[in-house]
């Protein structure tokens, strides 16, 4: 009788054991604390997580390896907008016929044309072309870059390249990466 008691104890503290680190780790993944785990939640179009693969796959339009980490647009290139853009291109406000707020900011970019001012400048310019950063005017604008057309943005600055690089850092990837809606 006592080996069984200790073989059943032993057993109930492995079974214990395993419940405990399975629980720790489902929410260490819900949130992202599992680092090298290849997926993310990120943010979908109507508000609601979902879970999506986190490791770039290879693209033949793109140029870039396919062990990059992508930048999420919801999580990282969204709060970039809200924080230096949205002011101005706002649906009130309209500035460039450009809404960068959260829900419109995506469609209104990727391969999306410029404005007809713009336009005027650098024809057939387009906002953004995914897996191509120096032909996208957001590029071009915050860089910023010669081949723009009006200011480099955000306004009043000398363009996000130059007053906050690692920000610049994460629209370029993103963008080199294919723009992906993630």
């Amino acid at each position: 009788m006592s080996g069984y008691r200790k073989l059943l104890i032993t057993l109930l503290s492995v079974a214990v054991a395993i419940l405990v680190l399975g629980r720790s780790s489902s929410k260490a993944a819900a949130n992202n604390d599992i680092v090298g785990s290849g997926e993310e939640n990120v943010c979908s179009d109507n508000g609601t997580t979902e879970q999506v693969n986190n490791v770039c796959e290879e693209n033949s339009d793109c140029d870039h390896g396919n062990n990059d980490r992508c930048v999420s647009f919801c999580r990282q290139i969204q709060p970039i907008f809200d924080n230096r853009c949205t002011n101005c291109h706002n649906p009130d406000l309209f500035r460039g016929t450009l809404d960068l707020t959260r829900g419109n900011s995506y469609a209104n970019l990727v391969n999306h044309p410029t404005s007809a001012v713009c336009m005027s400048q650098v024809p057939d310019s387009v906002r953004v072309v995914p897996c191509d950063p120096m032909a996208s005017m957001l590029w071009r604008k915050t860089r910023p870059d010669d081949s723009r057309c009006g200011r480099p943005m955000p306004f009043g600055s000398d363009g996000l390249g130059v007053i906050a690089p690692a920000e610049f850092a994460l629209i370029e990837r993103w963008i080199a990466q294919g723009a992906r809606n993630n």
